[in-house]
């Protein structure tokens, strides 16, 4: 039996194609609001949030000085957001 994350399946895919990218959120941990940044294009309609449940989780993203921002506190947990463009996922962590 083999089990593979998200993070698995957006890491093979990002070596697959040759492509390094980074996306990166500060803070993380967060309480009120994230920025996020890559060194690939990116877009608000790029990424998709999820809760620990997997359940798509809506949010709206403004731009920022290093990248998009999202303002504002969500119920604390661990959630996941992917870059549908290049498929990498990232944990993020609302405290």
């Amino acid at each position: 039996v083999v089990i593979l994350t998200i993070d698995d399946c957006a890491a093979g895919l990002s070596a697959i194609s040759g492509q390094s990218t980074a996306m990166l959120a500060s803070p993380n941990p967060f309480v009120e609001g994230v920025c996020v940044s890559s060194n690939a294009p990116m877009s608000a309609s790029d990424l998709l949030m999820f809760n620990g449940l997997g359940e798509a989780v809506e949010v709206e993203w403004s731009a920022g000085d290093q990248g998009l921002r999202l303002e504002t506190s969500m119920t604390p947990g661990v959630y996941l957001l992917m870059n549908l463009q290049t498929r990498q996922t990232i944990r993020l962590v609302a405290q």
